[in-house]
């Protein structure tokens, strides 16, 4: 009985730990769709980049979308819409977020 019980604790980690991994590996709700949109304007821009994100209002956070943004777009120069100063850097890209993980990369020059 007492193997049993040993089994049944064990499987039981196992099954949270598993559970946990899959609810944390895809980033889910309104920021996991952007971190999918950033992904792929990070593909497609070069290091030290300057991109200009434009965002929904509603999606300010408190001035958090920023930070991770330049989280999820190492060595480049991130700013938004929704700074509440103005870029230090021109913008060579603007990225314009539509939601979900859809959106269009346009040089800034070409609008």
């Amino acid at each position: 009985m007492r193997v049993f019980g040993l089994i049944a604790l064990v499987a039981a980690n196992l099954a949270g730990l598993w559970s946990w991994q899959s609810i944390h590996r895809q980033p889910a709700g309104p920021h996991g769709d952007l971190q999918c949109f950033a992904g792929k304007v990070l593909a497609r821009t070069a290091p030290r980049a300057s991109i200009r994100f434009v965002l929904p209002p509603d999606e300010a956070d408190g001035g958090l979308i920023n930070h991770r943004l330049r989280y999820a777009l190492p060595g480049r120069y991130v700013s938004t819409n929704l700074d509440m100063f103005a870029p230090t850097r021109p913008p060579e890209w603007i990225a314009t977020w539509r939601g979900g993980c859809d959106g269009s990369l346009e040089r800034a020059g070409s609008r």
